[in-house]
């Protein structure tokens, strides 16, 4: 007999204060239900960056432009929340504080034209300069 139910059996553990990337299944009167299925992942290194939710969409770009940038100049993975957190998980510190403050940037400055010049050029001064204190 075949069990109605095509639940994953997980052996992720979590505890309170774990980060997770997911989607929110049910949220109500009852609760908050992830899905626990394939997207469902968690962050155990990197850096979490906060930002105004409504910044995401300028962040992400058209068809993924800014968010590819970045990719492509930090050579760090992005796990973007609607909620306006963002995991940063790069091959070392250095390029994800270049990616943090690149994202800084973009919510500060999103409303200005020539934003994509200036991210660039920022993350290369800082990934050449080895400035970290401007995050």
């Amino acid at each position: 007999m075949k069990s109605r139910s095509k639940r994953r059996k997980t052996s992720l553990k979590l505890q309170v204060g774990d980060v997770v990337y997911t989607t929110v299944k049910y949220c109500g009167i009852r609760g908050v239900f992830l899905d626990g299925g394939e997207s469902l992942k968690k962050i155990e290194k990197g850096l979490l960056v906060m930002i105004n939710p409504v910044k995401i969409p300028r962040l992400i770009g058209k068809k993924g432009s800014m968010l590819n940038l970045l990719k492509r100049e930090t050579n760090c993975q992005f796990y973007v929340g609607r909620n306006g957190l963002i995991a940063i998980i790069g091959p070392d510190s250095k390029n994800e504080f270049a990616a943090a403050s690149a994202i800084k940037l973009i919510e500060e400055e999103s409303h200005l034209k020539g934003l994509s010049d200036r991210v660039s050029a920022h993350i290369r001064k800082i990934l050449l300069s080895g400035d970290e204190e401007d995050v």
